[in-house]
Formats: C-alpha cells, sequence, structure tokens
C-alpha cells in the first residue's frame, strides 16, 4: 500500500498538478462550463483518496499489532470507490481534452 500511495503522489506531482496549472494559466479564458465542473470534482476527489490512502498507509505502516489495523479497513472500500470515480472522470476529462485538438 505505500508504494501504491508514493507512485500515486509522485503521479500527481509530476503529470496532474502541472496540467491542472496550465488549465488556469491563461488570464481571462476560465469559462463556468461542463468540464470546469468535472475538473473540480476530479481534483477535490482524487485529493479526497489520495489523503486517506496515505492515512491508511501510514497508519498501517507504523503499527506492529495489524490486528488493529483491520479497524481501518472499513474506510478502503470508500477510498477505492472515491478513487476509482477520479480516475474515471480523469480519462473521461483526457478524452475530452484530445479529442477537441483533433
Amino acid at each position: 500500500m505505500a508504494t501504491a500511495v508514493v507512485l500515486h503522489v509522485i503521479t500527481i506531482l509530476t503529470v496532474m498538478v502541472p496540467s491542472f496549472s496550465n488549465f488556469f494559466s491563461i488570464p481571462g479564458s476560465i469559462i463556468i462550463d461542463a468540464n470546469l465542473i468535472i475538473t473540480l470534482v476530479h481534483v477535490s476527489l482524487g485529493l479526497i483518496a489520495v489523503a486517506l490512502g496515505t492515512w491508511l498507509a501510514s497508519s498501517w505502516h507504523f503499527k506492529t499489532d495489524l490486528q488493529r489495523c483491520f479497524a481501518n479497513k472499513r474506510l478502503m472500500k470508500p477510498t477505492l470507490l472515491l478513487w476509482i470515480i477520479a480516475i474515471l472522470l480523469g480519462i473521461y476529462l483526457y478524452l475530452t481534452i484530445w479529442a477537441s485538438l483533433l
């Protein structure tokens, strides 16, 4: 889990943050439309998912008694669901952006 969280954070910092900052870099070009709303939902859900994933991985990593860690198991399904929704929204945005460039 810790490896997955580290790779996720590296991907966010190297790919997603620069892409998100480019989205808002042109002054006066922000138009409130479906893509902007989907982008903001994607970013919000993604940040919540990575925060929960980081918390889960670190809470498991620093415990010596793994039986107490299983109490956090109930947070894993909502974290996975948030992550899947964020991924699907990201795929939609990626396809939308590439379709508009063609």
